[in-house]
């Protein structure tokens, strides 16, 4: 198989394609991945990518770049329980206000005329996998010179670790598998 990562960063696709150097394979490229070069593909994975254009329009604009047979595989966080805190709620309508619940996502994939062929949440040790690097990061920088800047964007990332530990079962990431109908 072979690999096309596409990013609008060029800094991230720099890095990729460095780590992939002399791999036939593998291709880095600044793109926007709604309109993804190179397929078709069989399979297009966006994990924790597809709030940037919405399930929706991220679907229908993946539809002509898949394969016959192709599927996409994405993970779009969403509410796991009916009555979010509020704390929670507060957050992440400011962070992801089109957030929804589990059936709202898979309304939007069969909204695209996509069909799910299946879906399962994200173990909470994934989250501890990114948050828990993120936290001692965020505790070494704070403890370097820090500017305004840098404060406000520590800050604001200390406090979604801490809404994590706090009220992190009532949100995550769903993982879908779907096909074109």
């Amino acid at each position: 198989g072979r690999v096309v990562a596409v990013d609008l960063h060029a800094p991230f696709v720099a890095r990729v394609a460095a780590a992939h150097a002399g791999d036939p394979r593998v291709s880095a490229v600044v793109a926007d991945m709604t309109d993804p070069p190179g397929g078709p593909f069989g399979l297009i994975w966006a994990a924790g990518a597809i709030y940037c254009p919405g399930i929706e329009a991220a679907l229908c604009a993946w539809r002509p770049h898949l394969a016959a047979g192709g599927r996409v595989v994405f993970s779009d966080l969403a509410w796991r329980v009916a009555a979010p805190s509020e704390r929670a709620r507060a957050f992440w309508a400011q962070e992801a206000p089109g957030m929804t619940d589990r059936p709202g996502v898979l309304a939007q994939v069969a909204a695209a005329k996509f069909r799910v062929l299946g879906d399962f949440w994200l173990p909470r040790a994934a989250w501890a996998a990114y948050y828990l690097p993120l936290a001692a990061r965020l505790a070494a920088l704070r403890a370097g010179p820090v500017d305004d800047a840098l404060a406000a964007v520590l800050t604001a990332h200390e406090a979604e670790v801490a809404l994590w530990r706090d009220c992190g079962d009532d949100y995550g990431y769903l993982m879908v598998v779907a096909e074109a109908a």
